[in-house]
């Protein structure tokens, strides 16, 4: 029960964190929005969402080769246990 507990508190702790660290990205946010809406030319903000949308691009592939080169592991794995439990 007092393991559960703890378990329980932390879990809201980082609730908790993760939040405030939401809520203080949405205010840099907010300034770096502010700051560029006033101070950076439009040709710079076009090469930035570009730049930006590539590099989005990147690392959705990054993810699913990733995740395709995991999920073989683990297919080799379960595929050696059941031909260890068919063995022995």
């Amino acid at each position: 029960m007092i393991k559960l507990k703890e378990n329980t508190m932390s879990l809201k702790l980082k609730a908790l964190l993760i939040l405030s660290g939401l809520m203080v990205a949405t205010v840099a946010a907010t300034a770096l929005v502010q700051y560029i809406a006033f101070n950076v030319s439009t040709e710079t903000i076009k090469t930035a969402i570009s730049v930006s949308v590539i590099g989005a691009l990147l690392y959705t592939v990054y993810e699913v080769i990733l995740s395709k080169l995991e999920y073989d592991k683990k297919i080799d794995e379960i595929s050696a246990d059941i031909k260890q439990i068919t063995k022995g």
